[in-house]
């Protein structure tokens, strides 16, 4: 196995490069699968290093389910399609929390300041 002790970026860049030019066309390697094909390459402490700095972004998604008639229903979901979030009602827009209900960067901040989603995570609109 080589000592990757001193992994750089380049270098780093320079394996998974190469593993994505030995992949089969069409397929696609999750960001764990990755980290397990790089155990098997990297010193294994230089690695969890490298991952430990340089987390997964995770997309959470912002779905409106009921906006009409006086009446507002909506919910945020984490990578796996779980609702971790809900929005019943105007209360989060009077509070200032969001500006509207296309408030996108608003309910990122808000759901950060909660610790639902961490600063590195994005939010996206759903539909």
């Amino acid at each position: 196995m080589a000592d990757y002790s001193k992994l750089t970026d380049e270098k780093f860049d320079s394996i998974l490069e190469n593993m994505v030019r030995e992949m089969p066309a069409g397929e696609i390697l999750s960001y764990s699968g990755v980290y397990e094909i790089l155990r098997e390459e990297l010193n294994n402490a230089v690695l969890d290093q490298w991952v430990e700095d340089n987390p997964e972004t995770q997309v959470f998604k912002y779905y409106i389910n009921l906006d009409e008639r006086g009446e507002f229903y909506a919910d945020v979901r984490d990578p796996d399609e779980k609702t971790v979030f809900e929005i019943k009602g105007f209360q989060i827009f009077e509070d200032g929390f969001m500006d509207n209900k296309d408030d996108i960067e608003g309910l990122e901040a808000y759901m950060v300041e909660l610790g639902i989603m961490d600063e590195d995570n994005t939010l996206e609109k759903g539909n």
